[in-house]
């Protein structure tokens, strides 16, 4: 299932398995509003992006090309650093795609070994030192992981050029369930924020969770 959750009146759709209709969320300052639609659900084009941390000179070619074939979105392999994906944001606005929306691809990881597994064996996943060591250092690696997961969501929250969270989890519906409910109260912690700071203003953009 896919759940998108969007600021107030920025309506995106879940999708419920094999369902005929479409639930439409809107998030909204005094909680989460859902209807269901028999209409066709809205369509975007989406494609995968993997950030780096931006050597001098880097420019953005492939996504810009990409941006240009179509892509309204993309959702990133995992990057379980928030410095680099502020560095890497800030790259792309520098170069002109500063209002293209990523979402970031994260994950409960419940060890220093898997860790380590996605880091080695997934081309384009960042997983730094600190995050191994922690998981290493934790009598509770499997909460640890879901508390450094938790924490990037908090980050990212608030960063320019994040627009959402791609969380995966493959395998582990459990640690899943938690941190995406954790993550929905940060989301919606941000759609109050952002409706105090804009009073009587439309919102422009949408913080978004997508699950797998």
């Amino acid at each position: 299932a896919q759940i998108f959750h969007g600021v107030s009146k920025q309506l995106l759709p879940l999708q419920q398995g094999e369902r005929k209709h479409t639930l439409k969320v809107w998030a909204q300052a005094d909680g989460w509003r859902v209807q269901r639609d028999d209409a066709a659900p809205v369509q975007v084009i989406g494609t995968a992006d993997a950030p780096i941390d931006p050597p001098a000179g880097w420019k953005p070619t492939r996504l810009k090309a990409k941006i240009e074939a179509g892509a309204q979105f993309a959702q990133t392999q995992f990057c379980m650093d928030a410095a680099v994906v502020q560095r890497y944001a800030q790259c792309l606005a520098d170069n002109g795609l500063g209002r293209f929306p990523l979402l970031i691809g994260i994950a409960p990881i419940r060890s220093a070994r898997s860790a380590r597994w996605i880091r080695d064996k997934l081309p384009g996943s960042i997983v730094p030192d600190a995050v191994i060591e922690r998981l290493e250092s934790s009598t509770e690696p499997v909460r640890e992981g879901r508390r450094i997961c938790l924490e990037l969501v908090e980050e990212l929250s608030d960063m320019p050029g994040a627009a959402g969270v791609h969380i995966m989890a493959p395998g582990n519906d459990a640690g899943l369930a938690e941190v995406v409910a954790e993550a929905a109260r940060i989301a919606q912690r941000k759609v109050r924020k952002a409706a105090d700071q804009r009073y009587g203003e439309e919102t422009s953009g949408a913080w978004l969770l997508h699950l797998q």
